[in-house]
């Protein structure tokens, strides 16, 4: 009866090794020839174990074979199953086996006084395989695929977990030093996990960053055709009106007052346009303006404050990025507002004496807003959503500066402040 329960656990802890090399494995071949050569090497096990019964050898010699008439072979599934290089490979039956051996050491630690040692160690097996599922699969396969160096490193503590447990496996017998054993092996699953979750997370990280500068180069480069064109319609707006001088005097002259009434019409229309200025910057004035204009096809109440010279204190495409993203937010958060009078913008843009600028961008939100741990907003509409506040924070970090998001009393506010880039690279800074 106790061979049998020894042939259970022994079974328990074999099947979480293979559930975890399974979990982490990062296959070759194509999900139904992958399972099929799975269930090959497991038969095969199988049969070795009953084979070696059958023939009447001593259950404990089987028990003790185990090693090499069960894992051996299992791992050399791993190698075969397995796309990755040697070294991925070694970690992922490494950490199967770091497992197995974390059952035993559990197993030893509950002691013949326990009644219900194989009900133990099966909760035990299912709670590590768990962890391993839930916890450190996708992270694993994602770290395989990135990196292709510094698996000795990573390999290299599990490796030499696995050799001290083999050694003290069947040669410790101290409670207190089980008990060390079980929590150092813990630790390096735990440590393992979360060195791994970080490394995803700071993969996430780079990968919006990237999304991020993709799109500021784009912005970038819409606005300097905006800037070109600004200037196009300039010089063709004073060029215009020599031409319409020249065409007055030919119209006064052929005393055709209709011809002058129509080029004075002209005229006024020109210089309206030249009068529709929000500030003294063309890029900037010509983002607000745009911005504006859809504003106001959505039934939305803009009102702005901008005091941003030619020669402006930053880059104005920068600036352009924070007022386009911001605005741009603020009119999606109107046009979901249901009441009329929940359709507002407020903008101010400042330039102060001593350079820095602040910009201040105000909404009303019918909906709570939820911020991350970033202080930004999260998004509604998805993972892909909220890549315009996150080029706006690389835009503010740009020049060291400040990017605050609040609501209060329903009304969303974006706060930035960017110092003037002589006082981010002499580390000076006055906060306005």
């Amino acid at each position: 009866m106790l061979y049998t329960e020894h042939f259970v656990i022994e079974g328990i802890r074999f099947a979480a090794f293979a559930f975890v090399c399974g979990c982490l494995l990062q296959p070759r071949f194509k999900r139904r020839n992958t399972i099929l050569i799975a269930v090959g090497f497991l038969v095969g096990i199988l049969g070795i174990q009953a084979g070696l019964l059958i023939a009447g050898h001593d259950e404990t010699l089987v028990l003790t074979l185990l090693p090499f008439t069960a894992y051996i072979p299992a791992i050399v599934g791993v190698h075969v199953l397995s796309r990755s290089g040697f070294p991925q490979s070694v970690s992922v039956w490494s950490f199967g086996v770091l497992i197995s051996f974390l059952l035993l050491f559990f197993q030893k630690l509950l002691g013949t006084a326990f009644v219900h040692t194989t009900v133990a160690v099966l909760l035990a097996a299912v709670a590590f395989s768990g962890v391993v599922f839930f916890f450190l699969r996708r992270p694993y396969r994602a770290y395989v695929l990135e990196n292709q160096s510094g698996w000795l490193l990573m390999s290299f503590p599990v490796v030499m977990l696995f050799l001290l447990f083999s050694y003290c496996a069947n040669m410790v017998t101290n409670p207190m030093f089980l008990l060390l054993i079980f929590l150092t092996a813990l630790s390096v699953i735990v440590t393992i996990i979360w060195a791994l979750t970080s490394a995803a997370s700071l993969r996430r990280m780079k990968e919006n960053e990237r999304t991020v500068m993709i799109q500021l180069e784009s912005q970038r480069r819409e606005y300097e055709d905006l800037r070109r064109k600004i200037e196009q319609g300039r010089r063709y707006r004073h060029d215009m009106r020599h031409h319409f001088r020249v065409l007055a005097g030919l119209f006064d002259e052929a005393k055709s007052v209709e011809g002058l009434q129509y080029l004075s019409t002209l005229n006024g229309q020109l210089t309206e346009l030249e009068q529709e200025t929000c500030c003294e910057n063309a890029t900037v004035n010509a983002v607000l303006r745009s911005y504006i204009a859809r504003a106001r096809e959505e039934n939305c109440q803009v009102t702005v404050k901008a005091e941003v010279p030619q020669n402006c204190p930053v880059d104005e495409i920068d600036l352009c990025v924070i007022l386009a993203n911001g605005m741009e937010n603020s009119i999606n958060a109107c046009r979901s507002n249901v009441q009329e009078t929940d359709k507002w913008i407020r903008v101010s843009v400042l330039t102060h004496e001593n350079g820095n600028l602040s910009v201040k961008i105000e909404n009303p939100f019918d909906q709570p807003v939820i911020f991350g741990q970033d202080g930004l907003p999260k998004s509604q509409l998805g993972e892909q959503h909220g890549i315009g506040l996150k080029s706006v924070e690389v835009a503010v970090k740009k020049y060291d500066g400040i990017l605050q998001c609040e609501e209060n009393d329903g009304v969303f506010s974006l706060r930035a402040v960017l110092f003037k880039l002589t006082d981010v690279r002499h580390g000076k800074k006055e906060i306005v």
